[in-house]
């Protein structure tokens, strides 16, 4: 059987797509994370810590987009323990924060022209 990469329905072919866990291992995102992890000294953004395991936090997540093709400012180096309260608040944050707004009188269009600045201008 001939295999062609890429085009599955060919030659019986299969293109298997890779999990987020492989993709963190691809060259090119251990370049990036180490990029990061150098623009942000070496140390915990949230705490200041310089000798727990560091990781590489994405603030935001883009549909169909490689770890690697991010610009730098979607990531900032977090010790595990600050990652962690990351990923287990930042959704209750996201809400208090829109509540929070809404209720000071933004509307949608606000909402949407702050977004517009800071990722279009």
């Amino acid at each position: 059987m001939i295999r062609v990469v890429g085009v599955p329905f060919l030659f019986g072919g299969s293109m298997k797509k890779k999990t987020y866990v492989e993709l963190l291992k691809d060259p090119r995102w251990q370049k990036k994370r180490l990029e990061i992890f150098s623009r942000d000294d070496w140390t915990c953004q949230r705490c200041g810590e310089k000798s727990r395991t560091l990781t590489v936090h994405h603030v935001e997540y883009e549909k169909d987009t490689q770890p690697w093709d991010y610009p730098n400012e979607y990531f900032m180096t977090l010790c595990s323990d600050c990652n962690l309260y990351e990923k287990d608040h930042i959704l209750d944050a996201k809400i208090t924060c829109t509540r929070a707004m809404s209720l000071s009188g933004f509307l949608a269009d606000d909402f949407y022209n702050l977004a517009k600045q800071k990722y279009n201008g």
